[in-house]
């Protein structure tokens, strides 16, 4: 019955979960957000990054939007997996090669065409593609994906004023993938209104105004 339980009941897909790791509160990391924030009963209103572990193999993710896989080229087997750029959408799943076995290991946490990749080994959009993935001494990968089926996609609407002009959404221009949101910006208070359909980090914008890609950028500018 605590404010956490709350959360959990009405965000079932950004649960918090035993063993998330709190990276930021209200914009301060470390023991900052810690003392100068949660433990501060001034502060009413709590802004939480958190970072999910690895989940395991058994677990239930089909509700959600983002996944880790893991996978393994020592043996020198071919990925088996062709990545866009620079939008670093999933192209093709090929029926050979560690990706194919992977999905055929792990059935919760499925590599699908149309998948976008987040994260490689800790390095995000494009530098993650290049010094991770197309590096073949680099023998682990570990990929951070979300899923874009059907179901997943939402639309929010937020305006802008003459004094308050920027939105608070920092993007990745390459991947579209939202990276930060400004506590009290025009995003945030969204947020707070529309809890259900709240725009997240580590979600890929698709469309600004009917635009794609670098048009889509640059409406949110």
């Amino acid at each position: 019955g605590n404010l956490v339980d709350k959360w959990n009941k009405a965000n079932p897909n950004s649960r918090v979960r035993a063993g998330d790791k709190i990276l930021k509160v209200n914009g301060q990391a470390g023991l900052a957000g810690l003392t100068g924030e949660i433990q501060n009963a001034s502060v009413k209103i709590l802004n939480i990054l958190f970072s999910h572990p690895a989940p395991s193999a058994d677990e239930d993710l089909g509700i959600g939007r983002l996944y880790r896989i893991r996978l393994d080229r020592i043996s020198g087997e071919s990925l088996g997996l062709v990545v866009g750029q620079p939008g670093l959408e999933v192209r093709e799943i090929k029926d050979f090669g560690t990706a194919a076995r992977w999905n055929q290991a792990n059935p919760q946490r499925v590599i699908q065409v149309g998948h976008k990749v987040l994260e490689i080994n800790g390095k995000r959009g494009m530098i993650g593609y290049v010094e991770e993935f197309m590096n073949p001494d680099v023998k682990i990968l570990e990929m951070d994906l979300v899923r874009l089926g059907h179901g997943l996609c939402w639309t929010i609407r937020l305006e802008r004023g003459l004094i308050e002009t920027r939105f608070g959404i920092n993007v990745d221009e390459n991947t579209m993938t939202i990276e930060d949101i400004a506590r009290g910006s025009i995003c945030d208070r969204w947020n707070q209104q529309f809890p259900e359909l709240q725009a997240a980090i580590g979600d890929t914008i698709i469309l600004v105004n009917g635009h794609a890609g670098k048009d889509a950028f640059r409406d949110l500018l």
